[in-house]
C-alpha cells in the first residue's frame, strides 16, 4: 500500500511540474542513437583521423538512367570548416552547373544553350543545403544542435538495419539507415511533402585511413513515381591538398 502511495505522489508531482513522466525512455533512446552514430564514426576511421582532413577532393563519374549514355562527371571540393564546391560537366558541353559556398555566400550557376544563369542561395534553403557542405556530414550533424530520434531496428534473415530520423523544423524529414553488421551508412532518405530523395551507399573501401563509399545510387521520386535515377562512381580522392579560396567563389 505504501509503495502505491509513493507512485501516486510521484505521478502527481510530475503532472504539477509539467514534466515528462517517462524520462528514462528518452535518455535510453538518446544513448542508443549516440551508440549507433559513434559506431559509424569509428567504423569509417575514427573522429581523430577524420578531424585531420583539412581538404577533400572527389572526382565522380555520373551515369543517368535513360539518358542515351551522356558522359557526365563532377568535381567536389571540401575545405574546413564548411567551404564547398560542386561542378558538373558534360564532355561535349563543358561546365554546365556549379554550386559554390565560400563560408559566407552560396552561388548556383547554370550554363544551358550558352545562357549563363547565376542565383544566390539564401535563407532557409541555404541552411538546408549546408548539410551537404561537409565531407563527413553525420559528424557535423552530431556536433550541431539538431535532434536525432531512433525509429526502429529492422531485422530479417539477410540484414540488420537501424533507422535514425533527423528531426528538423522546416518540413524536411531525413532518415539514416545504418547496417548493424558493419556499422556503416547504407542509405539516406530525405522526404518533403511529395518528393523523396534516396541515396544508397555501396562499395565501401579504405583510402588514406578512411572508409568511403565509392558507389552511390541516387533516386528521386515525386508522388511515388521515380523521375530520376543515377549512379555516381568515385574514381579519385585527394586528401589535404591545398585549395585556394577562389575555388569556392
Amino acid at each position: 500500500m505504501t509503495r502505491k502511495i509513493h507512485i501516486i505522489i510521484f505521478f502527481l508531482i510530475q503532472v504539477c511540474l509539467g514534466q515528462n513522466i517517462d524520462p528514462v525512455f528518452n535518455i535510453q533512446e538518446e544513448i542508443e542513437v549516440n551508440k549507433v552514430i559513434n559506431s559509424y564514426i569509428k567504423a569509417i576511421g575514427g573522429e581523430k583521423r577524420i578531424k585531420e582532413v583539412r581538404t577533400l577532393q572527389k572526382k565522380v563519374n555520373i551515369e543517368i538512367y535513360k539518358s542515351n549514355s551522356v558522359d557526365m562527371n563532377a568535381t567536389i571540393l571540401y575545405k574546413q570548416p564548411n567551404l564547398y564546391s560542386h561542378t558538373l560537366n558534360i564532355s561535349e558541353l563543358g561546365n554546365i552547373q556549379s554550386t559554390k559556398y565560400d563560408g559566407l555566400n552560396c552561388v548556383l550557376k547554370r550554363n544551358y544553350n550558352n545562357n549563363n544563369i547565376s542565383e544566390t542561395i539564401e535563407g532557409e534553403l541555404l541552411e538546408e543545403k549546408k548539410d551537404e557542405f561537409y565531407p563527413f556530414p553525420i559528424i557535423a550533424l552530431k556536433n550541431s544542435n539538431k535532434l536525432f530520434k531512433s525509429i526502429e531496428l529492422q531485422k530479417n534473415s539477410n540484414e540488420n538495419i537501424c533507422i535514425i530520423k533527423l528531426i528538423d523544423f522546416n518540413e524536411l524529414e531525413t532518415n539514416l539507415f545504418f547496417d548493424e553488421t558493419n556499422k556503416l551508412l547504407s542509405m539516406k532518405q530525405t522526404i518533403r511533402k511529395n518528393v523523396v530523395k534516396t541515396i544508397k551507399y555501396k562499395d565501401y573501401d579504405e583510402f588514406d585511413g578512411i572508409i568511403f563509399p565509392f558507389t552511390e545510387l541516387h533516386i528521386m521520386e515525386i508522388n511515388g513515381k521515380v523521375v530520376q535515377e543515377s549512379i555516381n562512381q568515385i574514381n579519385e580522392i585527394v586528401i589535404n591538398e591545398d585549395i585556394m579560396i577562389d575555388q569556392f567563389q
